[in-house]
């Protein structure tokens, strides 16, 4: 989410770092591979795009981490739900970060495997967008464009 490197090396119990494959930790090869995946699909943002974290925020969303970047007609918005399944509430503003002409954006929701699950229309301003219900550590995808 924040666009960091990883140097990921498994240990094997009571042993060290690098003496365990990532293939022998499921959840940890699902989730990288998971995270991999979503880095390719959205590259713009990482590579050409301005990270500006949970700024798009107008106030803080208790449990979840916020991480948007920022391209000139479009933002990148990852949501990570921290605490037990739940709907997470953003309440956001766009307007300082992509100005629409015409006051406008197209929303799209995409899960966490990268599969577009909705597209929407929503006004500038400061709004609130309630996730759909997250698992703990699940993450929802956010794109807003421009119309």
């Amino acid at each position: 989410m924040d666009n960091l490197f990883l140097n990921v090396f498994p240990a094997k119990a009571d042993s060290v770092n690098g003496s365990a494959r990532i293939t022998d930790y499921p959840e940890l090869s699902r989730a990288l591979k998971s995270c991999a995946a979503l880095r390719a699909q959205f590259l713009p943002y990482f590579t050409d795009g301005t990270f500006i974290g949970n700024c798009v925020l107008a106030e803080p969303a208790p449990g979840a981490t916020v991480c948007a970047y920022v391209l000139p007609d479009r933002l990148l918005t990852l949501v990570l739900n921290e605490w037990d399944a739940r709907e997470v509430a953003l309440h956001y503003d766009l307007a300082p970060w992509v100005p629409s002409p015409a006051g406008t954006y197209t929303l799209r929701h995409y899960g966490e495997g990268g599969a577009l699950l909705d597209e929407s229309g929503t006004a500038g301003g400061p709004q609130e967008l309630t996730t759909p219900n997250l698992g703990k550590w699940e993450m929802g995808v956010y794109e807003f464009q421009t119309r």
